[in-house]
Order: C-alpha cells, then structure tokens, then sequence
C-alpha cells in the first residue's frame, strides 16, 4: 500500500520514529532488524527486514503486523516451513514496507 503526502520527508521522518518503537520491542522478543531507506524525488520507502527463530516467529509478526495496521504499511512473511526445511537454525524472515509518495497540490 502506498501512502500518498504533501511532504515526503516529513512523513518519512515519521515512519523512522515509529519504527524505532516497534524495532526495540521485536528485539527485547528475540529477533534481529535491520532497516533500508530507499529515497527518492517522487516515492521514499523504508523497509524492516526482521529474522528471528521459529518459535518466536508467530508473536514477532502479529507485533509487525499490528503496526502496519496502524502506518499504513505492508507485511510480508516467509513461509516458516520453506525457511525451516533450508535452514538449521530454523530461522524465518518477515518484511514491513512503507512506501511514501509525494502528493502534489491540486
């Protein structure tokens, strides 16, 4: 889902923040986040790639999940049966993906 702003620097901005919040409450579940910016004129999008083990994987998802819902952002979720039959460590993968575009005056 796009989210559509007259400023695209402040409603970025915005996002950073509220990730911040929600990246130290999947860390103190267990998992590991990394964040990506990807800035441009017309669309910024920033994205939490987030690892965590497979019995922690349920709760840190509904957390991500539960925050898209609230921003306006997207959750993308590995299947944890894929991830696990390739990975030892049983480790599984989730996404959360806010794309910001300009909103030019009418």
């Amino acid at each position: 889902m796009t989210i559509y702003h007259p400023d695209l620097e402040a409603r970025a901005k915005a996002i950073r923040a509220n990730l911040a919040h929600i990246a130290d409450k999947l860390r103190q579940l267990g998992a590991a986040v990394s964040v990506m910016e990807m800035p441009g004129p017309i669309t910024h999008t920033i994205t939490m790639m987030v690892t965590t083990r497979g019995r922690h994987y349920e709760a840190v998802a509904a957390e991500l999940e539960q925050f898209a819902v609230r921003s306006g952002g997207t959750v993308r979720r590995a299947d944890p049966a894929d991830i696990a039959a390739g990975d030892p460590d049983r480790e599984c993968l989730a996404a959360l993906s806010h794309t910001v575009a300009r909103r030019r005056a009418a």
